[in-house]
């Protein structure tokens, strides 16, 4: 569990105990009377001596923080401060049913077990990616046995299986029989990446199909079961770039149409379904009603996803981030991708009122020419240029479903997309990428003149970061974001001063010099915010000189497009840096 999590944990813990507490404090205004006339009942409790409904949310918030594990008692040791705790808090059947796998004795398991009575359980163990290929797992004990006894009362499945035939016993013990309390399944496949002997098996050609009617929530680590799908709301699932997939698309859309209705999360992480030509051929498509966040990323090397695209209807989406292809791929795969978005419909939610727009190319410190393109309700400020990648991604390395009524999508809104070594055309010898100036100006203007053109609100903030802002030709590109008040101009903290050679037809100077009809592109322009990113403080000398030529030069530009721009009514502009350069 991540630090975020813990902190989530602890925000919703704290959250509940607000909650109780005001609960309490009606109780206790309406015996306000009784203990007035009554003295002897208005006295103060010891905390050793609090009544059962209020110590057991005391303990249960020590539970969050301070869970038990096979290191550690954690909230267990509350047991042992006094008689009376020792005697209430064994009767706290749902939060031992909440650390029935917390150890690994059969012992321990089945005095958690008989002290959580009916209440529903929550069994997690080894699906956090830290501690794939640790020496000691659940294979190391007979608990695995153990664990699929007690699925008849889990709420909570999370397991990882270390070999290769432990997910099929799973899904042969949760084909056997109905499950109605499971509510939320992670599993992990832990066999050895990469291994060369192993090929996936689709446990469905062996065993019937897992009898989950009420799930809500499935996360798939290096695996894939299709479960019941009808009541799911979360999907997850997590594979390898290098490893066969025996997973095919018409099954995968199947499961996806079954789901339909529900699913409101998409997950997916180097995971892709196989064999596409006979969805192409037939054209089909599932919708997807009730979407609101979709994120696919880091694509396998043999696929990209908009072949997936291609296939599902997203009429509700929120929030949309997608890597499209480890790369290349063409120019026209791009705006497929853009264009896909945009077929939603100008009432689709992640992009109604995204008037906001960034587009940053990044290369030298990354091991591809990547291109991030992110739309988006809110501002895109200076200081989100070095984190646009995780904008849309917070929970992208989570494996363990979050749950039901734990999610809200309405939190986060807007469209990523990355773009990893476009080209002109993948189908010639001699690959060449796109000049960065013909991509900026395709994707920027495809979507700047698809708002205007559906009636939305024009792009208001535009944000760029290259580290050759200073030379790129955007001149034709700036006619399409002409509602533009607010220009974000970030340079890398690699520029190097060659660039600024022709610095004539670069974005600023560009801002500052008159058209042939006598107005300033982006004539609504009122804000620039500007700044060049730091570099390391180990640089040497040397580049600590070439940082301050550039940082000079970024603000001489800036100096003359505000002084330009003042000339005329209606025109001036203010400049500002977010933190004084150097």
């Amino acid at each position: 569990m991540t630090e975020s999590d813990s902190g989530r944990l602890c925000l919703t813990a704290v959250g509940e105990e607000l909650a109780g507490s005001r609960a309490i404090a009606t109780n206790l205004e309406s015996s306000e009377e009784h203990t007035k006339t009554d003295p002897s009942l208005n006295y103060s409790l010891p905390i050793l001596r609090l009544p059962p409904d209020i110590l057991y949310r005391v303990i249960g918030t020590v539970a969050i923080l301070c869970p038990a594990s096979r290191f550690d008692l954690g909230w267990i040791k509350t047991t042992h401060v006094c008689s009376i705790w020792r005697h209430e808090i064994p009767s706290f059947a749902t939060l031992w049913a909440r650390a029935v796998s917390a150890f690994s004795s059969h012992g321990s398991v089945q005095t958690i077990r008989r002290r959580a009575q009916a209440a529903p359980l929550t069994v997690r163990y080894l699906t956090d990616p830290a501690h794939f290929g640790a020496s000691w797992n659940i294979s190391s004990t007979p608990l695995f046995d153990y664990y699929l006894a007690l699925l008849p009362q889990v709420r909570s499945l999370d397991l990882c299986t270390p070999h290769p035939k432990d997910y099929e016993r799973l899904v042969q013990a949760l084909s056997a029989q109905t499950f109605p309390m499971l509510e939320r399944v992670a599993l992990a496949d832990n066999c050895a990446p990469f291994d060369q002997d192993r090929r996936p098996v689709d446990p469905l050609t062996i065993f019937d199909r897992p009898l989950c009617p009420n799930l809500r929530a499935l996360s798939l680590h290096r695996l894939f079961i299709a479960f019941p799908g009808r009541q799911l709301t979360d999907l997850r699932i997590f594979g390898e770039s290098f490893s066969d997939n025996p997973i095919t698309s018409a099954r995968f859309l199947d499961f996806l149409s079954e789901a339909g209705e529900t699913l409101q999360m998409l997950l997916m992480v180097q995971w892709m379904p196989t064999v596409w030509d006979t969805e192409e051929r037939t054209g089909r498509k599932v919708r997807l009603r009730s979407l609101k966040s979709m994120s696919l990323l880091r694509p396998p090397f043999w696929t990209d996803y908009l072949a997936l695209c291609r296939h599902i209807e997203t009429p509700s989406l929120c929030s949309v981030s997608i890597t499209n292809s480890c790369g290349p791929q063409s120019l026209s795969d791009a705006l497929q991708v853009i264009d896909w978005i945009l077929i939603n419909g100008p009432s689709c939610p992640c992009i109604q009122n995204s008037g906001n727009l960034a587009a940053h190319y990044l290369t030298r410190d990354d091991p591809e020419e990547n291109l991030i393109l992110v739309m988006s309700p809110r501002e895109l400020h200076c200081s989100d240029a070095g984190d646009l990648v995780s904008y849309q991604r917070r929970d992208a390395d989570q494996p363990g479903p979050e749950g039901p009524g734990e999610w809200d999508p309405s939190q986060s809104k807007g469209v990523e997309l990355q773009f990893s070594n476009v080209v002109y055309d993948i189908d010639v010898v001699d690959i060449q990428l796109v000049e960065v100036d013909v991509l900026f100006r395709s994707v920027v203007a495809l979507y700047a003149r698809w708002r205007v053109h559906c009636g939305l609100s024009p792009v208001v903030t535009a944000s760029f970061k290259y580290s050759a802002l200073f030379s790129l030709d955007l001149r034709s590109m700036l006619p399409d974001l002409c509602a533009v008040e607010t220009l974000h101009v970030i340079l890398p903290p690699y520029v190097e001063p060659a660039t600024a050679a022709n610095a004539e037809v670069g974005l600023l100077r560009s801002l500052a010099v008159l058209q042939p009809n006598g107005t300033f592109h982006l004539p609504h322009l009122k804000r620039l915010i500007y700044k060049q990113e730091r570099y390391p403080l180990f640089i040497g000398p040397q580049y600590q000189k070439e940082v301050r030529e550039i940082l000079a030069k970024l603000q001489e530009q800036v100096d003359y497009l505000v002084a330009a721009r003042a000339r005329l009514p209606d025109t001036a502009i203010s400049a500002a840096c977010p933190w004084p350069p150097g």
